[in-house]
């Protein structure tokens, strides 16, 4: 029997601890505070370091798995490669799995030697089920970590306005300026997307395939303002911002959970848990309004992924029993029965599925949204390996979305992000080149 095999025959002790914790908060945010957990008795076999969202999921494993001692540690995400830089000097010292929201396991393995290598730990049938997603942790033919999550995109869309209005769901994103510039003459004050912090290029630009930076040697190469991609982007952007149909706000922002609230939230370009922790959770739609469709495509066919990986899990180098250290974070990565009912999409191929029928069955979507949640997840495909450096969301959140909400256009602030994406990739080594 495999060990995933033998887990889920185990009491539903892990199974339901996850449901709560993975329900609380998204991989993509960091975790509460710096705080300690308790910790076990005895001597410590591993030492884990999460974020206090994951840490009661692995004192669950630790209760159902007492012939390993876990102590359970909580560090903030922002803390995490300062700690390891400080105790990278006193390997013994080092934690034996940490969890990263922010998507660093190449980071530390490069800076610290700290992630190790999961080939030789993970059974590969088990990597191969991560399928694209594998490769944001692959980095010189080594594993250094697992994917807790991936973010697909898809076209949100409030079903009972939609035919009220008589409206059509838009399939390019001609139709969608269309579209957008008509609400904002025939229904002003309902918006069709938002474009107020990174969330804004994660989705437009990156489902534009976007090259916003490429690698060339020890260059780094930016076309936010050259390359065709990219540019069709800004030229859609900057009319819909200027009416007010795509809002400068976070799909977080309270103003825009007013609309949402008021249900002036027409549709939105998102991301795959947008149904849950938005519009369900957030806004509160009745179940029977929402629906999604596919993410709409370019002129040319293209329909970028603009997959990002969430939440990674680590072993590191220094482990003082690895394959127990890889045991667990391939529980936390691969249990179907508790990833099905996590708020974020499952990294692992096995439990999208399962997340997938979970989410059809839940009763809250106007239509079956099975097809388009698998045509969203058959799209993460190709390398999403990005090295160290290479941001171009926090760049425009820092650089650009201030100026937005203060009424500048998006085409007069390519240069202030191209130079704060310049800065970010000099810091991690590169040089920058502008194109």
């Amino acid at each position: 029997m495999t060990r995933l095999a033998q887990r889920r025959k185990a009491s539903a002790l892990t199974g339901s601890a996850l449901v709560v914790v993975l329900t609380l908060a998204l991989s993509a945010c960091a975790g509460a505070g710096t705080t300690s957990g308790p910790a076990a008795e005895g001597d410590s076999d591993l030492l884990v370091w999460v974020d206090a969202t994951r840490q009661p999921a692995v004192e669950a494993y630790a209760a159902e798995n007492p012939d390993v001692n876990i102590t359970v540690a909580t560090v903030d995400g922002g803390d995490l490669a300062s700690k390891l830089s400080l105790l990278s000097r006193d390997p013994d010292s080092l934690p034996d799995v940490v969890f990263t929201a922010n998507g660093e396991s190449v980071a530390f393995a490069r800076d610290y030697d700290y992630s190790a290598d999961l080939s030789a730990l993970v059974p590969q049938d088990t990597l191969d089920d991560f399928g694209a997603t594998i490769s944001a942790c692959t980095d010189g033919g080594k594993v250094y970590c697992l994917p807790q999550d991936i973010s697909t995109q898809m076209l949100w869309y409030n079903q009972a306005l939609f035919d009220d209005f008589g409206y059509t769901v838009p399939t390019t994103w001609d139709e969608y300026a269309e579209l957008s510039s008509r609400v904002a003459t025939e229904h002003p004050g309902y918006v069709t997307g938002s474009c107020g912090d990174g969330f804004c290029p994660n989705v437009y630009y990156r489902g534009s395939s976007c090259p916003g930076i490429s690698a060339d040697g020890d260059d780094a190469v930016i076309r936010i303002d050259s390359a065709e991609e990219c540019t069709r982007v800004t030229a859609m952007l900057d009319p819909l911002l200027a009416d007010k149909s795509v809002a400068t706000l976070s799909p977080f922002d309270p103003d825009m959970t007013q609309l949402g609230t008021d249900k002036k939230v027409l549709m939105l370009p998102g991301f795959v848990w947008y149904g849950t922790v938005l519009f369900r959770d957030t806004f509160h739609n009745a179940p029977g309004e929402i629906a999604a469709a596919p993410l709409p495509t370019w002129g040319d066919d293209v329909k970028g992924a603009g997959a990002a990986v969430g939440g990674q899990w680590i072993v590191g180098a220094q482990s003082s029993d690895p394959a127990a250290a890889a045991a667990l974070i391939e529980s936390m990565t691969t249990d179907e029965d508790a990833l099905a009912a996590a708020v974020t999409f499952p990294a692992y191929g096995p439990a999208s599925a399962a997340w997938i029928e979970v989410a059809a069955d839940s009763g809250f979507y106007a239509s079956d949204p099975t097809e388009t949640f698998a045509s969203a997840r058959s799209d993460v495909t190709g390398d999403l390996f990005t090295p160290p450096g290479f941001d171009i969301l926090a760049p425009f959140a820092n650089a650009v979305a201030p100026k937005l909400k203060q009424g500048d256009t998006l085409s007069s602030l390519l240069g202030a992000w191209q130079n704060a994406i310049s800065q970010s990739v000099s810091d991690a080594g590169y040089t920058a080149v502008i194109e």
